[in-house]
């Protein structure tokens, strides 16, 4: 039985296989065909009917999707036509722009270059900033060096200056000491002098006393030249010491400004008060310390509007005061020192100030 379905089978597929050419077989064998092919062969005339009708389908409906795809193409070729007209338009602009851009381009080339050159100088001049800033800080250095130096030089003049105040000190008592010696041969001399007189009377009658005292006179002259040349040394040592010498009274001025109490208290501390004025000579001298610098005087109101009193408790009797003055000018009204100008002429050379105004000072003291 298997044997005879596996012939039918294979006879089937030939004759699906051969069509109308394998006749002869179906004459030989027309049973077998009858009974066995007809179920095979309706069986793929039905597959292929669908897949022919899938196929139609498939066919329209690419159709239809064609068709519009169509409308839609024609559509857009519209849209690319205008499009290409705007396109050739911008075109045209954008040569006109790109020319533009070129020569903005050249421009921007030539600023480029530009800012290199300065950049390069910024560069240059950033090293040299640097080196600079480098030198100063060893320079910065240097003078804190420097600085340390000058406080201990400092130190070692100020024990200089106490020094020398104490030789001011020792130089005064000498002072004092030949001032009275001083005193003592001025007498001695007015005493010579008047004895010279009296012996000039007695001349014709004592030639050989005259010659004696003569030769006396001439040995007194040389003392006094001598006491005239110490005491010119003397002044000269007290100019160093910033101290002129005028009528028993020495006098010196401060080379820093203060106020007037800070004034009186500088004076004090080297055993001298702010200057007072008793005559116009001494007023002349004063005037001619100041050189073109302002200083206080020793002479004041505060105690009692308008009453001015030198600072040895004396009135005020002989001023001089620049023409308007003294007239209480200052913002509250406390005009209560006064200080000596240099640009005045001397005897019209006070003005009255503020006490806490700052000016330079002229300290007096007697010898």
């Amino acid at each position: 039985m298997s044997q005879i379905t596996l012939e039918k089978l294979s006879v089937c597929e030939d004759i699906t296989d051969l069509g109308t050419s394998n006749e002869s077989v179906n004459r030989n064998d027309g049973k077998l065909h009858n009974q066995g092919c007809n179920r095979t062969w309706n069986r793929r005339y039905r597959f292929g009917a669908q897949f022919l009708g899938l196929l139609c389908a498939v066919l329209l409906t690419a159709i239809i999707i064609l068709y519009f795809e169509n409308k839609r193409l024609q559509n857009s070729r519209k849209d690319l036509t205008e499009q290409k007209t705007e396109y050739l338009h911008h075109t045209n602009e954008h040569e006109v722009s790109y020319k533009n851009l070129s020569l903005e381009k050249e421009q921007l080339e030539n600023s480029f270059h530009q800012l290199q050159v300065r950049h390069n100088s910024m560069v240059e001049e950033n090293i040299l900033f640097r080196s600079i800033t480098a030198n100063l800080t060893k320079e910065k250095i240097q003078l804190q060096t420097l600085n340390s130096n000058l406080v201990k030089e400092k130190d070692r003049f100020q024990i200089l200056s106490n020094k020398l105040a104490r030789e001011i000190n020792q130089s005064e008592t000498r002072y004092n000491a030949m001032a009275d010696k001083r005193d003592k041969i001025q007498n001695w001399y007015n005493n010579m002098t008047d004895e010279k007189n009296q012996l000039q009377i007695l001349n014709s009658n004592l030639v050989e006393e005259r010659h004696k005292l003569q030769s006396q006179n001439d040995n007194l002259t040389k003392e006094r030249n001598q006491i005239h040349l110490e005491m010119g040394g003397l002044q000269k040592a007290l100019s160093n010491f910033g101290w002129k010498y005028f009528k028993s009274s020495l006098y010196s001025i401060s080379t820093v400004k203060m106020n007037w109490t800070a004034g009186r208290l500088h004076c004090n501390e080297s055993g001298a008060d702010l200057v007072v004025i008793n005559s116009k000579e001494e007023m002349i001298f004063v005037h001619s310390l100041i050189s073109n610098l302002g200083a206080w005087l020793g002479v004041t109101d505060a105690e009692n509007e308008g009453v001015w009193k030198w600072v040895d408790g004396k009135n005020l009797t002989t001023s001089y005061w620049i023409r308007g003055q003294p007239n209480n000018g200052g913002i509250r009204g406390n005009d209560d020192c006064a200080v000596i100008v240099f640009k005045e002429p001397p005897l019209r050379s006070w003005n009255d100030m503020p006490c806490h105004y700052i000016s330079f000072v002229i300290c007096e003291k007697s010898v």
